[in-house]
């Protein structure tokens, strides 16, 4: 009997905690069960923050939503692939929205896509100015940049350098020409290069056109164009016919040496021959006994760095000068204003201006080395 109680007290106790091993294990399952459920929650929910934050990136970065064209459709398409109860529709699925992307840029007009891609000009670095089909500002800004482009029969390397100058990035700047020879051919090349440029911006650029026929010279031309300049000009660009801007900023950079340099009353370029494999200058120098030259003059690496960065140098070629138009007036040589052609008739008159500069008004002449012109040099005596 005591065998038989022990057995059966032995089987309940086994039933019992068999029952309870078939508890534990239940929720075993159970908490398995959750905790795989919450997993999968968490990858899902990882999964679409990323993926919202690769359609909003993208979104952001092609200046257009991948969903769909509507503004409509674009919220339907965001909140049906986040909602993964329910199904995006066709329209709306990421395949098919890209797809409808590609077909509505495809659709553009071809006539549209070849005008935004027109070149008007390409500068000798290989820099482009093209059309743009958006109409560009026509506000009426007080000029500030004059330059003066003087010019005796050289049409042709007129006609080169006209389109690096009108094409430059700037808004509020006029051009005078004063034409010393007077040839037929020069005035039509300065309306072709009007006209190009005009084709090409619906902001026209305010030009004189001078004409001195008896060749009064170098300083008597640039002067007597100096004089047409708008009062609210603040810089001068003086120009050689015989020159080629190289970029698009050429002209913005030097004026924001001026501006930022306050000593600086004018600044040059870095000058390299007509096929920009050569240096010409990049600044001059005046030595103790009076000589001058270019510096680095015949070098082939125009790049070098001591040709690279701004700095203020003795002087700086009149092919292309930037000064303040106030200094610029203020210099009189007897009753003219300017250059001092009486005194220097042929050459050196641009170097006379940029010594009182320095030692009379006690200020300084920077070049800017970023601005490089391609320069014919001696081409701007023209022919007879």
């Amino acid at each position: 009997m005591r065998n038989t109680r022990n057995a059966s007290a032995s089987h309940e106790w086994i039933k019992q905690n068999d029952d309870t091993n078939k508890y534990a294990k239940k929720e075993l399952r159970q908490m398995s069960f959750l905790a795989r459920s919450r997993t999968r929650f968490a990858v899902f929910l990882s999964t679409g923050v990323l993926l919202l934050i690769f359609l909003v990136s993208s979104s952001s970065s092609q200046g257009d939503t991948i969903f769909s064209v509507t503004s409509g459709q674009r919220g339907r398409g965001l909140r049906n692939i986040l909602n993964y109860g329910s199904k995006p529709t066709a329209v709306e699925t990421v395949e098919d929205s890209i797809l409808q992307d590609q077909e509505i840029k495809h659709s553009i007009p071809q006539s549209q896509t070849k005008q935004e891609q027109k070149v008007c000009y390409s500068f000798p670095d290989g820099a482009a100015k093209s059309k743009k089909i958006e109409a560009l500002s026509t506000s009426n800004d007080d000029i500030k940049i004059t330059a003066i482009i003087l010019t005796y029969k050289k049409h042709e390397a007129l006609a080169r350098l006209l389109p690096s100058l009108l094409f430059q990035e700037l808004s509020n700047f006029e051009v005078i020409i004063v034409d010393n020879g007077c040839l037929p051919e020069t005035k039509q090349v300065i309306e072709d290069a009007f006209a190009a440029h005009d084709s090409c911006s619906e902001k026209q650029i305010p030009h004189n056109y001078l004409q001195l026929c008896d060749n009064p010279g170098y300083a008597a031309g640039n002067n007597a164009g100096a004089k047409l300049a708008s009062a609210t000009s603040k810089y001068i660009l003086f120009l050689n016919d015989d020159i080629v801007l190289s970029k698009p900023e050429f002209v913005q950079r030097m004026i924001q040496l001026a501006e930022n340099k306050k000593s600086a009353a004018a600044v040059g370029c870095k000058l390299v021959n007509a096929e920009g494999n050569e240096l010409i200058e990049a600044g001059s120098v005046v030595f103790k006994d009076g000589s001058a030259a270019g510096y680095g003059r015949g070098r082939k690496d125009a790049n070098a760095p001591e040709f690279s960065y701004p700095k203020p140098v003795d002087y700086v070629s009149g092919a292309c000068l930037l000064i303040e138009k106030q200094v610029f007036m203020g210099y009189r040589s007897g009753d003219d204003f300017g250059f001092d052609g009486k005194t220097f008739p042929n050459y050196y008159e641009d170097t006379d201006l940029q010594m009182h500069i320095q030692h009379d008004l006690k200020r300084e002449i920077w070049l800017q080395p970023n601005s490089v012109a391609r320069h014919d040099e001696h081409g701007s005596f023209g022919s007879e």
